[in-house]
Order: C-alpha cells, then sequence, then structure tokens
C-alpha cells in the first residue's frame, strides 16, 4: 500500500513540475534575429552564448525563421537586417504585427527605403546599429542585451561594442587582430628563420563574424609544407597588399598571394596595377555558393550566371589558376539553430598547397634554371 502512495505522490510531483516548466516556457519573451544566410553563423553562435547564461535564458528565447514565419508572432522584439531587400520584404508584414500588438521592431543596417519602414514603426536606432557595424557572435549577444535592458527590465551589463580595423591581419591560431605587419611579426613565436610568407586574402566580413574555420585549414597545411601563412583582409585589395606585402624598401614580403574573395576590389585595372607592383603569383581561389553534395552532382560545375565573378573578372585583374577551394553547407547546432558555413573541400588542401610550393620554387630558381613550355 506504501509503495502505491509513494508511486502517486512521485507522479504528482512529475505532474507539477512539468506544469511549472510548461508555465515558464510560456512566460518567456520572445526575441526574434532575421538576418540573410551570410550572417546566419555569427547569429546561431550569439544565441548559444546566450543560452549559456541560466538568468537569461530561463527568462528569454532568442530565435531565427528557419522555416516558418509563424514563429514572428509572439516576438516581443525584433531585429532584422534591411540591407538586403528581400530580408526586410520577406518579414515585412510580420514586423508590422509586432508593432502593432506592442513589441520592437528594429533595423540594422543601411537602406534607402529607411522612411517607408518608419512609417510603421520600424525603429533606426544608431545606438543599436553599431553593434552590427561589426556583427561578431559577442557583439550581436550585447546588442539582445541592449534591447532586454531597454525594453523588458533587465539590467544585464552594458558593454560597448567590440570594433574591427578596416584593414589589418588576422593570427590564424588564435584570431587576434594587427593593423600592422611589423608588430604582427613580432608576436610569433616561431624561429626568425627564412620561411617565405604566403598571404591569404579573404572578406573583412568573415574574420569579424569568426567564419574562418575553413581558412585555418589551408594555412594550417601551407605551414606544414614549409611557409609562414598570413591572413589579411580589407577593402579595396590593393590596400593591404600595399599596407602589409610590401616591405619599406619596396619589396614584396610574400612569395604568393591567395585571394579567397570573388569581390577583391571595384577596378580591376586598379588592381591588376596592384599586383604587378607585387610581383608575385595570385592564385584564384574560388568559393561556391552550392553545397558539396550539388558540386558533385553537377554536369557543369561553376554555374553560367557566376562565372564571371569566379573566372573572367580574376582573369583580368592577373589572377591565375582558379581553384575551387570551398562550398556553402547548411548545419544545425545544438540549440537547433540552422546557418550556412562555408567549409572547405578537403582534397583540395593538399592540392592548393602544392601550388603554393611550386610557384614558391620557381620564384626562387634562377632565370637560367628555368625551362619554358608554349602549349596551345
Amino acid at each position: 500500500m506504501k509503495f502505491k502512495y509513494l508511486v502517486l505522490l512521485l507522479t504528482c510531483l512529475l505532474c507539477i513540475s512539468q506544469t511549472l516548466n510548461a508555465q515558464n516556457a510560456k512566460e518567456k519573451e520572445k526575441i526574434a534575429l532575421l538576418v540573410s544566410e551570410n550572417y546566419s553563423k555569427p547569429v546561431a553562435d550569439a544565441i548559444q552564448l546566450l543560452n549559456e547564461s541560466a538568468e537569461f535564458s530561463n527568462h528569454f528565447e532568442v530565435f531565427t525563421v528557419n522555416n516558418s514565419k509563424d514563429q514572428l508572432i509572439d516576438a516581443k522584439i525584433a531585429v532584422c537586417y534591411v540591407h538586403i531587400g528581400q530580408v526586410i520584404e520577406r518579414y515585412s508584414e510580420n514586423l508590422m504585427q509586432i508593432v502593432e500588438k506592442g513589441g520592437f521592431a528594429y533595423a540594422v543596417g543601411e537602406t534607402p527605403a529607411a522612411k517607408e519602414y518608419q512609417s510603421w514603426g520600424m525603429r533606426f536606432d544608431a545606438e543599436i546599429d553599431q553593434f552590427f557595424e561589426n556583427p561578431s557572435p559577442q557583439n550581436i549577444k550585447q546588442l539582445v542585451l541592449h534591447l532586454t535592458n531597454k525594453h523588458l527590465g533587465t539590467s544585464f551589463p552594458n558593454a560597448q561594442p567590440q570594433t574591427y580595423p578596416e584593414f589589418g591581419i588576422v593570427d590564424w591560431k588564435n584570431g587576434k587582430v594587427y593593423s600592422d605587419f611589423e608588430t604582427f611579426n613580432s608576436a610569433q613565436d616561431i624561429p626568425n628563420e627564412e620561411k617565405p610568407w604566403i598571404a591569404l586574402y579573404t572578406f573583412r566580413y568573415e574574420i569579424v563574424t569568426g567564419q574562418i574555420d575553413y581558412l585555418k585549414e589551408y594555412a594550417q597545411a601551407i605551414e606544414q609544407n614549409g611557409f609562414r601563412p598570413i591572413i589579411l583582409f580589407g577593402f579595396p585589395l590593393e590596400a593591404p597588399i600595399e599596407k602589409f606585402c610590401i616591405d619599406p624598401s619596396g619589396k614584396s614580403r610574400i612569395d604568393v598571394l591567395v585571394n579567397f574573395s570573388s569581390i577583391p576590389g571595384g577596378a580591376p585595372d586598379k588592381l591588376a596595377r596592384a599586383f604587378e607592383k607585387l610581383g608575385v603569383p595570385v592564385i584564384n581561389a574560388i568559393s561556391l555558393s552550392q553545397s558539396k553534395s550539388e558540386w558533385d552532382k553537377s554536369q557543369i560545375g561553376i554555374p553560367i550566371g557566376n562565372r564571371t565573378m569566379a573566372l573572367v573578372r580574376p582573369e583580368i585583374m592577373g589572377q591565375i589558376q582558379p581553384t575551387v577551394v570551398s562550398t556553402q553547407e547548411l548545419k544545425k547546432d545544438k540549440n537547433n539553430q540552422i546557418y550556412t558555413e562555408k567549409t572547405l573541400l578537403k582534397d583540395r588542401v593538399s592540392n592548393l598547397a602544392a601550388k603554393i610550393k611550386a610557384w614558391s620554387a620557381l620564384r626562387r630558381t634562377d632565370n637560367s634554371d628555368k625551362d619554358i613550355t608554349l602549349i596551345y
């Protein structure tokens, strides 16, 4: 009989616990972050950072809209990236409903249609937007905390946004960013030996948002082949070339430049002159907009519509040996947040390293020892 009552008591306690948990879940204030695919990874990382704090996660739920826009109906605060028109147009009706219900809709980024969106209640706040000017996971986290302090009665610490230089070098081993070559070089823990430098150039936003894992693997392979990799960023490319790749005497510090950016500069002729001054091979590293499975199944390779940016324009600038190095993969983290991430093609790592090694060796070979073959 006692066992029967014990089971009944435990069952009641379990029901009460489930009821309380359900009530707590319902009481959580919801916050939506609506961005384009290229910012989905730092947003997912920011949500993970927020959820690590019980003080936050017990009271708030932050989400992105993966499949259904119906999630937005209960949001108290929504932040929308308006620089890309498709994002704001997709959610504008839902955002209007949030405002009509007494919630808050904030814009981040710039748009020529700002007055139109402001007319129905979207807020353009420079104080909020400054967090998204450098959209690292930490800054996006602070953006959310700032908004909960402002509208939802919290008192989380108000930290200022982290800033990043327009042009810089990132240490691929620890993520530290440098504004000049000398400081970066003196901070390296490798012997001062004559290992050639190899520069890898990428988008600034990949550095800020922490999306360079694929690039780190290429850097590691390059280092294992006897080189010193250096990751550069800044637009247009001719500026970091002048700032970081050419020494005070006007000579190149690097043996090879690998360009991982599809948009390294505005004017091809200016970049062509910068490459000529640099005087080293510039390899065109191509990042696909497809997943690996789509790439493997494709009968045409690089989509026809992408070939101008991926092949034609780089060749006009003077880039050589176009090499596909990464794909775009859809992933899900432990919080069930879906995001896209640039992912390296593993079989291309050794391929690219071998090309770099061959070009570096050729550059250091006396002209009298070089053979030239014309293939036509």
